[in-house]
C-alpha cells in the first residue's frame, strides 16, 4: 500500500481480526528518494487503541523488519506514525502476515 506523509499522525496498516491472531512476519516502508519525512512503526492496543507500543526508531530512514514476529489480537492494530511531514510526499509499505484462529 501507500500512505500520505504530507501531514503528521497515525495511519493504520492492519487491524486485528475477531477470533484470530495475526502473526506479522515482515513490515517494510520506503520513502521517495530525497524526501525527509520521519516516521516509526507502532502497535496500538486496548480500549479505543489508546495504548501505544513503539516498535521501531523514529527516523528518516527506510525501514525493513524481516521476521518481525509480532502478534496482533483483535484489539490491536499496526500503524505508521508520521512524526515529521513533507508536502506532497508518500511512503510505500508492505505487511506480510498469517491468520491463525477460527471465524
Amino acid at each position: 500500500g501507500q500512505i500520505d506523509s504530507s501531514s503528521t499522525g497515525d495511519t493504520v496498516l492492519i487491524t486485528g481480526v475477531a477470533n484470530k491472531v495475526l502473526k506479522i512476519h515482515s513490515i517494510t516502508a520506503y520513502k521517495v528518494t530525497g524526501t525527509t519525512q520521519s516516521f516509526q512503526f507502532e502497535i496500538d492496543t486496548g480500549s479505543s487503541f489508546g495504548t501505544t507500543r513503539v516498535i521501531s526508531a523514529n527516523s528518516t530512514n527506510d525501514k525493513e523488519s524481516n521476521e518481525a514476529g509480532y502478534l496482533l489480537t483483535e484489539t490491536e492494530r499496526l500503524v505508521i506514525n508520521v512524526k515529521t511531514a513533507v508536502a506532497s510526499s508518500t511512503i510505500d509499505y508492505t505487511v506480510q502476515y498469517e491468520e491463525y484462529g477460527h471465524a
